[in-house]
């Protein structure tokens, strides 16, 4: 929750269709890290309606699990598995999530996070040591 005030008080604007990504690297000691041990993180919006300036969305991106050592090994090297090429902003979404008014009349205007997902537990992993696999740390 700190993260997110902070995020509130940059005064950053909604802008309809790009979210920026903040990567956790402040966290990564307390295990807030993808599956390859690269930060964990999640794109926001801020909106510039004072009337909704308390009202947040947050979504949670789905990736299902990785059912041995060999799949988790494979998802390290996409972005189901490191933030490592996750990029700087990404669309704001559809439906519940579009910046659109048209489309989501109810949401629009509101504060918006969409968690990227990485660890491959879907959201239940937190190693404090890594397992490797063929010579790689991974955290799950």
């Amino acid at each position: 929750m700190q993260t997110l005030l902070c995020i509130a008080a940059l005064g950053v604007t909604r802008h309809p269709g790009a979210m920026r990504l903040h990567l956790m690297e402040d966290s990564v000691d307390e295990g807030a890290v993808c599956l390859d041990g690269s930060p964990a993180g999640f794109y926001y919006s801020i909106t510039t309606s004072l009337e909704n300036r308390h009202n947040w969305q947050i979504s949670f991106e789905g990736g299902g699990w990785c059912y041995d050592d060999m799949d988790c090994y494979g998802r390290t090297q996409t972005i189901l598995g490191s933030s490592v090429n996750w990029t700087e902003t990404a669309g704001g979404g559809g439906g519940l999530m579009s910046p659109n008014c048209t489309v989501n009349p109810d949401f629009c205007l509101y504060n918006t996070i969409f968690v990227a997902y990485c660890d491959g537990n879907s959201w239940a992993g937190n190693r404090d040591e890594p397992l490797y696999v063929k010579g790689k740390p991974l955290y799950f």
